[in-house]
């Protein structure tokens, strides 16, 4: 636009100049080349412009389906990313169900050795009473075992006492009586039996 201006100002001075009447005026027509020419230049410039901004938008285009190339590369990687994240999450959901799994049966054992540790633990109190009553029982069975030894050593010794004493009284008996008769010596020899 400015160059619009300038061509048309030499015309338009033109118009305001007057020549004195001594001076001699040089009658030049104007023609439409030169603003046909500045035109031209002014759509040459635009020409020039355009192709300017279209090599841009041309490299634009061209910067722009790299990143998209980019850019579906990245989503491609994400996509596979994403599948393996996938694939690990139900890995793991795996592995959680196994290990509540293992879990449960572990609490289901440590409640049954709980139990059976409970149930030893009162057999072993029921045997350690048992061995108390049995051990008392072994004991006051050797205490009278021990007693009836007592009183059967009494007893013997009481017998003997007893077989000492009559066996003396029948030594003095035998020296004093006299020889007693031949069929009469059986029965004598069963009174020192009794």
């Amino acid at each position: 636009m400015p160059r619009k201006r300038t061509t048309r100002l030499p015309q338009e001075e033109a118009k305001k100049y007057t020549p004195s009447a001594d001076e001699s005026a040089i009658d030049i027509e104007a023609t439409a080349v030169s603003i046909e020419s500045s035109e031209s230049t002014e759509e040459i410039d635009a020409q020039q412009k355009a192709e300017a901004e279209k090599a841009a938008l041309e490299e634009t285009i061209k910067d722009l389906q790299v990143t998209i190339k980019d850019l579906k590369e990245t989503i491609k990687e994400s996509k596979n990313a994403l599948e393996e994240i996938h694939q690990y999450e139900e890995d793991l959901q795996q592995q959680i169900v196994g290990l509540q799994s293992d879990l449960l049966a572990q609490k289901t054992l440590s409640e049954r050795l709980t139990k059976e540790l409970y149930d030893a633990k009162k057999d072993a109190l029921n045997l350690a009473e048992e061995n108390g009553k049995l051990t008392e029982e072994i004991h006051s069975l050797k205490e009278a075992k021990s007693q009836e030894k007592e009183k059967e050593k009494a007893i013997v010794q009481s017998i003997q006492s007893q077989y000492r004493k009559s066996y003396r009284h029948e030594e003095r008996l035998t020296h004093k009586k006299p020889p007693l008769p031949a069929d009469n010596s059986s029965q004598s020899q069963m009174w020192l039996l009794d």
